[in-house]
C-alpha cells in the first residue's frame, strides 16, 4: 500500500513537470517564449512588490492563493500576466498588479536572456497583511511522509 502512495506522488510530480514543459524539449513557442525545460534557467524574483488587500473590510479576513502564469521578458520585466485560477476577484486583481510591478533576473537559454513562462503564486494569509509573490518551483515539492502504515 505504501508503494501506491509514492507512485501516485511521483505520477503527480511528473504530470506537473510535463504541464510546465520541464521534461520536454527546450523549444520556444510561436511567440518565442520558452517554457521551463532542459537548458532553460528560470527567472529569479529579485524585487517583489507586495499585494495589498483591497479597501473592503470583508476581504481583510480572506485567505486566498492566486496562481498566475507570467511571461518574464529578457529584460526581467513581466511581459504578460494571466490568472491561472477560476473567476477573478478584487484580491486576484491586487496580486496581478503586484506581479506586474515586480522585477526578475531574466531566465536564460544557452546563457542568453530569453522570455520564459513561469508560474507565480501570491498567498493572501488574512489579517490584512500584504501578500508577497513567489515563483513556483517543482523542485521545492516534498512528497508527503506517511503518518501510519496499514497492515492488510
Amino acid at each position: 500500500m505504501r508503494r501506491t502512495g509514492w507512485s501516485l506522488s511521483a505520477l503527480a510530480l511528473i504530470t506537473i513537470a510535463c504541464v510546465f514543459g520541464q521534461l520536454g524539449p527546450s523549444q520556444p513557442d510561436a511567440q518565442g517564449v520558452y517554457s521551463l525545460g532542459k537548458g532553460v534557467e528560470p527567472p529569479k524574483l529579485i524585487s517583489a512588490a507586495a499585494a495589498a488587500y483591497p479597501d473592503d473590510p470583508e476581504l481583510a479576513a480572506v485567505e486566498h492563493v492566486c496562481w498566475l502564469v507570467v511571461v518574464v521578458g529578457p529584460d526581467g520585466i513581466p511581459a504578460a500576466v494571466a490568472q491561472r485560477t477560476g473567476e477573478s476577484s478584487p484580491v486576484d486583481k491586487a496580486a496581478i498588479a503586484a506581479v506586474k510591478q515586480s522585477r526578475f533576473k531574466a531566465g536564460t537559454f544557452g546563457a542568453q536572456p530569453v522570455p520564459v513562462r513561469i508560474l507565480v503564486w501570491v498567498p493572501f494569509k488574512g489579517g490584512n497583511r500584504p501578500a508577497v509573490p513567489e515563483v513556483f518551483s517543482a523542485k521545492k515539492i516534498v512528497p508527503p511522509a506517511p503518518l501510519s502504515q496499514v497492515e492488510a
